[in-house]
């Protein structure tokens, strides 16, 4: 049985399902799905299959909500303070290797 939670769908949107009333919400396009927004079984099967051609089907679930998915990547980021005006918080830098750098550098310009 499908769970409540967080999916990525196989054409990579992020979609949140609710249960009871069933809705389903595509977070990149800020579009919902659900059961009373159509007058009939016919018309909300039709709507189902629209929003699964535009956004994909669930996937795996990926999270419980959208708050924990959002905890996790703000406890994960480390943010290192510059002590020149105006003061503000720097992300860190991923971490790029020398042989990557090295092959962006071979790439032929267009």
């Amino acid at each position: 049985m499908t769970e409540a939670g967080v999916y990525l769908s196989d054409r990579g949107h992020l979609l949140i399902l609710q249960l009871d009333p069933v809705r389903v919400s595509c977070v990149l396009c800020a579009v919902t799905c659900f059961r009373s927004q159509f007058k009939n079984k016919k018309t909300f099967d039709e709507g189902a299959i629209d929003f699964v051609a535009k956004h994909g089907a669930l996937d795996h679930r990926i999270a419980n909500s959208i708050e924990e998915i959002v905890g996790v990547y703000l406890n994960a980021k480390k943010l290192y303070y510059v002590f020149d005006p105006p003061f503000v918080y720097v992300p860190e830098v991923f971490d790029v290797s020398p042989e990557t750098i090295a092959s962006l550098d071979d790439k032929p310009k267009e």
